[in-house]
């Protein structure tokens, strides 16, 4: 478990670590890709991971940045890796 928590705090950490708008959500962009890509590789404990890491407040609370590219769905009020 510690393991997930260093990765969560990571993803944190390289989002939040990028001040400019159109930066961040690059990073997020990629990151959210890179847990699409570990769900296609069967590799769910990252995939927890990583979305633990996109749950932490510091980055949930970042508005502007989710709701420039990454609409939230109305059913569910989340974020979700589509297409799966």
């Amino acid at each position: 478990m510690r393991l997930a928590v260093q990765e969560s705090r990571w993803v944190a950490s390289e989002i939040l670590a990028v001040a400019d708008l159109s930066q961040r959500i690059q990073v997020l962009r990629r990151v959210i890709e890179v847990a699409k890509e570990c769900l296609d590789a069967n590799n769910f404990y990252s995939v927890f991971a990583i979305g633990a890491g996109l749950a932490l407040h510091p980055v949930a609370r970042l508005k502007k940045t989710w709701a420039v590219r990454f609409p939230r769905t109305e059913s569910s009020g989340a974020v979700g890796l589509s297409n799966h």
